[in-house]
């Protein structure tokens, strides 16, 4: 087996006895390898099922019956590699051997665990700890007025990007654990809120929330993720008491947004409070 085929592999299923060195640029190793090398790889990974190149509106229902992810194609421009896995116990170990790297959750279904974008693409839009602290209180108060069914902090999962430079927050992934709702009134939701203009509403904290992630087939980065080329990774962010003891090993079977297994149903209010 060649040299780069070889580190391909390793990044798929690392050596967990040494440590990752998130230092060293996913662009720089993928330089060298061909696609045809990754496709051997992920082949060769005993949980994935299908390697697919094409997934969209024509060919989507091929693969209903396979648990689904995705990563970055090595050629760039924003193009995909699917993953299918027969199980959610094979993708859930996928996920667990694939950290700091570039994967994605593909959202498939229409119900879904309540799940949030928020995104500051200017320097000087980037959060502090401190602002984000501020947000996720406010979220809480703000998605009760919203959903029938209150929520606390024992149910967000939340993750975000640091700026290599600042170690300020540049997106902020928020997921309700315990819930289901469906994509249509997640988007009424976001929608009411970006209205919002009273100087003291959520919105005018928050600056906005991204209402395109309801969208058919979009993808959703997962904790310990980044971007093909890029350095700066999601992690879990602290901020409530419970948070230490919520963001083990178990932390995936809540943040996972397609899995909704025992999940109550919340309903959106016609008429938020």
């Amino acid at each position: 087996m060649n040299e780069k085929l070889n580190l391909v592999i390793n990044e798929i299923e690392p050596n967990h006895n040494k440590p990752i060195d998130k230092s060293i640029k996913q662009k720089d190793v993928n330089i060298s390898m061909s696609e045809d090398d990754v496709k051997i790889s992920l082949n060769k990974n005993k949980y994935v099922s299908e390697l697919i190149f094409q997934y969209n509106t024509l060919n989507y229902q091929k693969y209903a019956h396979l648990e689904l992810l995705a990563i970055d194609k090595l050629c760039g421009g924003g193009k995909k590699l699917y993953l299918g896995f027969k199980n959610k116990a094979d993708k859930v170990k996928f996920i667990q051997s694939y950290k700091y790297n570039n994967l994605y959750e593909i959202l498939t279904n229409e119900y879904v665990k309540p799940y949030f974008d928020i995104d500051y693409k200017k320097e000087d839009e980037h959060k502090t700890d401190d602002d984000v602290k501020k947000i996720l209180n406010a979220f809480i108060t703000e998605f009760n007025k919203f959903f029938k069914l209150p929520i606390t902090s024992n149910n967000l999962y939340v993750y975000a990007k640091r700026d290599d430079e600042t170690n300020k927050i540049k997106s902020i992934h928020i997921v309700v654990s315990g819930f289901q709702t469906t994509k249509a009134q997640l988007k009424e939701c976001v929608k009411e809120i970006n209205k919002q203009r009273k100087k003291n509403s959520f919105k005018k904290l928050v600056g906005g929330l991204d209402g395109t992630v309801y969208n058919k087939r979009k993808l959703f980065s997962l904790p310990h993720q980044r971007k093909l080329g890029k350095t700066e990774y999601f992690d879990w962010f602290y901020c409530f008491d419970n948070d230490e003891s919520k963001y083990g090993e178990e932390a995936i079977y809540h943040y996972l947004i397609n899995d909704v297994k025992n999940c109550v149903f919340n309903s959106y209010y016609d008429n938020p409070q």
